[in-house]
């Protein structure tokens, strides 16, 4: 008895014999499995761009994002927030937009930010926090509501953050809860990063810790410490200089 070369194949869930050749059957069952496996992987791909959408959604200043580290979009600084957070106006650049920052995207404390204050009005603050100053000793200048206010550091170990055990404290976002610490010594006076999440900056430079000089200006989140050092010199000229003028006028 003579053989068929192909006596076809049973389709098994029609029971139909199909009498194409096995090599054109082959190629219809890999076609169907290629593109059953690309329609897999275009579904995935659109999965993976929807989650990556979501995560670049803009949000404002004022939302509550959740917890989890957000870029401005204008400057790149990043701020990092508990869930209960709001999302605050930018500590670089005073923009309202954020975007979910990546871990994986660039430095995680990049930072681009514009200076908050012009230097003219950096030199008024300084100024205007000097004159309330009678004693010679080290001090913490910033603005607070529209108003200098001045911070005696008399202690060896000054803390600044958001805990209410901080000596120096900003209840914000934008601040950990143990950020910075001022140590006075001997030979001089530093500043220390206290572990905090979104860094301490000294002249516009991140650091772990820094000696510190009479006009240094110290980035705790979104507030602007002035380091003030003024001795008991310093404060005689100060004083003497409106009578002078007066003198000659």
């Amino acid at each position: 008895m003579v053989l068929p070369v192909n006596d076809g194949l049973p389709n098994v869930v029609s029971g139909h014999v199909d009498h194409r050749p096995v090599d054109d059957l082959t190629k219809d069952w890999s076609s169907g499995f290629s593109a059953c496996r690309s329609g897999s992987t275009f579904e995935a791909v659109r999965q993976q761009a929807e989650r990556e959408r979501g995560q670049m959604e803009s949000l404002t200043s004022g939302t509550l994002a959740g917890t989890g580290s957000f870029r401005c979009e204008r400057c790149g600084y990043v701020v990092t927030l508990a869930a209960t957070d709001e999302l605050p106006a930018c500590p670089g650049c005073s923009g309202s937009s954020f975007v979910r920052a990546s871990l994986f995207a660039g430095g995680r404390f990049h930072r681009r930010a514009g200076e908050a204050l012009t230097p003219e009005e950096r030199a008024e603050l300084i100024a205007a926090a000097r004159e309330e100053i009678t004693a010679p000793g080290e001090y913490l200048a910033y603005e607070d509501a529209g108003r200098p206010r001045v911070v005696a550091l008399d202690k060896e170990w000054t803390r600044v953050g958001r805990s209410l055990a901080a000596d120096v404290r900003f209840d914000d976002p934008t601040v950990s809860r143990r950020h910075a610490l001022i140590v006075r010594q001997p030979d001089g006076v530093r500043v220390l990063d206290d572990r905090s999440l979104n860094g301490v900056f000294v002249n516009g430079e991140r650091v772990e810790w820094r000696a510190l000089v009479d006009g240094d200006e110290i980035v705790v989140g979104r507030y602007r410490l002035q380091y003030l050092h003024l001795t008991a010199e310093a404060l005689a000229a100060g004083a003497s200089a409106p009578r002078a003028a007066d003198a000659t006028g």
